[in-house]
């Protein structure tokens, strides 16, 4: 399924000569024009007719084996879900070697809350038809992947990880993703409320989980402002007062991986330190790009 919103290029063009070349392909025009992330995947959820459900975004790229791998997987260990690492080079997906994780349901959810096999990118997984009920929120400008993978999680018996990198990830520096925003900052908390209240009260660890993915959050928003002439004195202030208030321990950081415990650690040492590291890194990455 090519889901095809209005552009300023010759999109469209190059999806029809893929649709009259391959009758598999379908082409759905979103007539609309809605610019979201979130109606273009709630048009393809609408239009698929599959067993298995995969999302591309249309900057990035896929290895030509992605998806071959990750049905195998599934049908190999009768998981729900399918997940493959993400890269930015290219070389990378010529990876042979690999290895497997097998998670269980409850498994998933904390791994996804802290980030420490996958996350919320909703396009480096598979997924069987059946464990996907829910549409996209289409009026988040960010996160609405990060609920909707969340919501599949909590349908699911079983998860495989393959540490493997398939999937081409096209870094954006005008993407949504990449630009911060007052309303990436609302939206993100808003899918952290949303998350918290599915939450059961006896799910205790994914609920201290959470709690430190917000304050890990907070710090990387803290820093964003910090870094932006843009963001409303407002926010910045409101982030401030959240850190204070926060409960976080050092227990709760040995969860996250090195460069996330790295980043709590210059902040709760010094936050102006903790963010020229920051804007190094920033200008480091831009260069690299």
């Amino acid at each position: 399924l090519m889901v095809y919103t209005e552009s300023q290029d010759n999109s469209f063009d190059i999806c029809e000569k893929y649709f009259r070349q391959d009758k598999r392909f379908k082409l759905v025009k979103n007539e609309e024009n809605i610019r979201s992330a979130g109606h273009a995947r709630n048009l393809g959820l609408k239009n698929a007719t599959g067993n298995y459900i995969g999302f591309v975004d249309s900057d990035d790229f896929i290895a030509q084996d992605m998806y071959q791998l990750l049905i195998t997987k599934i049908e190999k260990y009768g998981a729900d879900i399918a997940v493959c690492k993400e890269t930015r080079k290219k070389t990378d997906l010529l990876q042979m070697e690999f290895n497997e994780t097998i998670l269980n349901c409850a498994q998933a959810k904390e791994s996804f809350l802290i980030g420490k096999l996958f996350y919320g990118e909703v396009w480096n997984k598979l997924y069987r038809t059946e464990v996907i009920n829910d549409l996209f929120i289409e009026s988040f400008s960010v996160a609405e992947d990060v609920y909707f993978v969340w919501k599949s999680l909590n349908k699911i018996q079983k998860l495989v990880y393959v540490d493997c990198p398939k999937y081409f990830y096209r870094m954006n520096p005008s993407g949504l993703t990449h630009t911060f925003s007052e309303k990436h900052y609302d939206d993100t908390i808003k899918v952290f409320l949303m998350i918290e209240s599915d939450l059961s009260d006896k799910e205790i660890v994914c609920r201290e989980l959470l709690e430190a993915r917000k304050y890990l959050f907070q710090i990387q928003s803290f820093l964003n402002i910090k870094n932006s002439k843009s963001i409303s004195r407002e926010l910045e202030q409101c982030v401030r007062k959240q850190l204070k208030s926060a409960s976080f321990s050092k227990e709760k950081m040995n969860c996250f991986g090195k460069r996330e415990q790295l980043v709590i650690k210059l902040f709760c040492f010094q936050p102006d330190i903790a963010f020229w590291c920051y804007k190094i890194y920033k200008l480091l990455n831009k260069r690299d790009e």
